[in-house]
C-alpha cells in the first residue's frame, strides 16, 4: 500500500471499511471475514495508513463523543479492539486498548444501543468481551451473544450460532487458565507446564 491511501475521519469511514456490505447476509459476512481474520502485512499497513490517526485519537479519548450513538460506539470498538491488533500485530501494544474497548462496549449494551446494530455489528461490538482475560467478561459475552441468537432472524441463526461457539471457546480457555496462553510470549509471561502442553496444538484464541 502507498501513502496515497486516504485517511479516515468519521465513524462511517471505519464501518464502511470493516463491514462493507456484509450487513446484507451471512454469505457477505463470510466473504468479509477474509479481511477480518487475515494476518496480512499489506492489510496491516493499509489500516495503519488509513486509520492510524483516528486510532491514536481514540486511544487519547478524543473521540468519546462517538460513543453517544450505536454506530459511533461500534466504530470506536473497531478502532480499539480490532485495528489495535493490526496496527500493533505481534507486540504487547496489540492488547493495550482492550480495557477501553470493553468499557465502551459495556456502556453501549447497558444503554440498549447494541439493539440498533446489524447482526455483524452487534457481534463485533461484543468482541471485547471474548478478548478479555476476566471470566466475568467472558460470561457476559456468551450471555449477550446468546441474546442475539434468540433475537436474530432465521437466516442469521446458523451464523450467530457459529459465532456463539467461538465465544464459548474463548470462555473455556479463560476458565481453564485464567488467561490466554497464546499471549504469554509477547506479554513476557512465563507459561505453565499445562499451558505449554495446550499450546502445542491449540486454536489461536487470544490474539
Amino acid at each position: 500500500m502507498t501513502s496515497t491511501v486516504s485517511k479516515a475521519s468519521t465513524p462511517q469511514d471505519v464501518l464502511d471499511f470493516w463491514f462493507d456490505d456484509c450487513h446484507e447476509s451471512p454469505e457477505k459476512c463470510k466473504e468479509q471475514s477474509k479481511l477480518w481474520y487475515a494476518s496480512d502485512e499489506k492489510l496491516d499497513e493499509q489500516v495503519t495508513l488509513q486509520f492510524g490517526d483516528l486510532y491514536e485519537k481514540a486511544c487519547l479519548d478524543s473521540l468519546s463523543s462517538w460513543g453517544e450513538t450505536s454506530e459511533g460506539a461500534l466504530a470506536l470498538v473497531i478502532l480499539l479492539d480490532q485495528f489495535s491488533r493490526q496496527i500493533h500485530r505481534k507486540t504487547s501494544q496489540a492488547f493495550s486498548q482492550d480495557s477501553m474497548a470493553r468499557a465502551i462496549a459495556i456502556r453501549t449494551v447497558q444503554r440498549g444501543l447494541d439493539k440498533e446494530l446489524s447482526v455483524p455489528g452487534r457481534l463485533f461490538l461484543y468482541h471485547p468481551f471474548q478478548h478479555s482475560e476476566f471470566l466475568a467478561d467472558q460470561e457476559f459475552g456468551v450471555q449477550v451473544c446468546g441474546q442475539l441468537l434468540d433475537e436474530c432472524s432465521p437466516e442469521w441463526r446458523d451464523y450467530v450460532q457459529n459465532s456463539m461457539e467461538f465465544f464459548e471457546g474463548h470462555r473455556e480457555v479463560v476458565r481453564q487458565f485464567g488467561r490466554f496462553p497464546h499471549r504469554n510470549e509477547v506479554l513476557g509471561r512465563e507459561s505453565t507446564p499445562d499451558e505449554l502442553k495446550y499450546l502445542e496444538d491449540a486454536s489461536r484464541y487470544g490474539q
